[in-house]
């Protein structure tokens, strides 16, 4: 048994724009235009990113509590890990938008603080251990809580909108970073269905039969944007692995599963289909024909109450997967001697991704389109993982 206690800071600068220049200086990028009607078109440059004279690096300070162990004989190994971090002195460098005056629409500050904390557990287990027959596990399992701490001045919140859904309407807020909550949590209208025929809802006095119907959470009886509410972090909590190898007379069998729960996706795809190209669409509102549906008769871009960013979409994302398998055989030395330059030949079977266990109704529940620190949990339009299998032989030569 061993106990282990530690402290440490480390620097980051490591954000940088798409072009690798520090973001403390203004880029410049090609811009061509028409200087005159029928002239020629002009090459030149604009601003292609806002400086930041003030930007310092991002400083974290970090504990963390651990125990080692062992037991019958090392047969049994496990970790322990308590840690809790924190990005201090609003250091936490952040692409935050601004003004579209700017002529841009993000900068990089120093924003402000978090904290991260968590424990980690892993075991390892050597089950049989055998002349002919190993079997070995690695089990691991992590828990993180994250939380803005405070902002910068003059930061109160930092917002980030959504892809567009369709041509005809306009990126919206989908998350929001406030004190005491995560980075990133989603942020929208309560949907609570559709409204029927001859129903009238006080606080959408204009809806009519078939609309999208909002939840009044803030008592005023009207739908305003202070209804909006937080509707799920987008970073799990919970991640774990489990490993288990298997070794026999020259063959070997590696099998992982993969798993994160304690966490939420806003489904864009499903709400796309679901409003003009789908088959759902199909399941729409129709008066005196089919009302018992909570699918809207005209999609949710034209309602003037709420927005489609609403708990409608935003799912549990929690799964299990059968991440890879891995089959491979050691050839036995005595079939290749003929070989003199051959030291040894193995072939080997991997597949991953082969099968997923989750509630989630989209193609992937570990997709994401935004790499923005608040951005993440939007599913639009990204490729699902793949099922992939790979053949091979490795040949080791003298």
């Amino acid at each position: 048994l061993k106990f282990r206690m530690g402290y440490g800071t480390a620097g980051n600068d490591r954000i940088a724009t798409s072009n690798s220049i520090p973001p403390y200086i203004a880029a410049l990028g090609t811009y061509s235009t028409v200087l005159y009607p029928g002239g020629p078109l002009q090459i030149g440059f604009e601003p292609s990113s806002l400086p930041n004279n003030g930007l310092v690096w991002e400083k974290t300070g970090q504990w963390n509590f651990g125990l080692d162990m062992g037991f019958l004989e090392n047969k049994i190994n496990a970790t322990l890990d308590f840690y809790f971090k924190k990005t201090a002195n609003n250091s936490l460098l952040f692409n935050i938008p601004v003004g579209q005056w700017w002529g841009l629409g993000t900068q990089t500050i120093n924003a402000g603080s978090i904290s991260n904390n968590g424990v980690e557990l892993s075991i390892n287990t050597n089950n049989i251990n055998s002349k002919d027959f190993t079997w070995t596990t690695i089990f691991n399992i992590s828990y993180n809580k994250q939380k803005v701490v405070s902002f910068a001045p003059g930061i109160s919140l930092i917002s980030t909108n959504t892809a567009n859904p369709s041509g005809t309407v306009s990126g919206q807020e989908f998350t929001r970073a406030v004190i005491g909550k995560e980075l990133g949590v989603l942020y929208g209208y309560k949907y609570i269905g559709v409204i029927k025929t001859g129903e009238t809802y006080a606080p959408q006095p204009d809806s009519k039969p078939g609309d999208p119907k909002y939840a009044d959470l803030s008592g005023d009886g009207k739908i305003t944007p202070d209804d909006r509410t937080f509707l799920g972090n987008t970073t799990p909590h919970y991640t774990l692995g489990l490993s288990n190898m298997f070794e026999y007379k020259g063959f070997g069998l590696n099998v992982f599963l993969q798993s994160a729960f304690g966490y939420k996706l806003y489904n864009m795809n499903r709400l796309v289909l679901e409003s003009s190209t789908g088959t759902d669409y199909l399941k729409r509102f129709v008066a005196n024909t089919n009302e018992n549906t909570d699918v809207p008769r005209d999609g949710y871009y034209k309602s003037k109450y709420g927005s489609y960013v609403n708990s409608r979409f935003v799912e549990d994302a929690s799964y299990l997967r059968l991440k890879m398998v891995s089959l491979s055989y050691n050839v036995p030395l005595n079939r290749i001697k003929q070989l003199g330059f051959v030291e040894g030949l193995q072939l080997y079977i991997n597949a991953q991704n082969l099968a997923t266990i989750t509630k989630y109704t989209g193609t992937d529940p570990e997709v994401n389109v935004h790499t923005t620190n608040t951005g993440g949990g939007l599913d639009f339009g990204v490729f699902p993982a793949f099922r992939t299998f790979e053949f091979g032989a490795k040949l080791s030569i003298r």
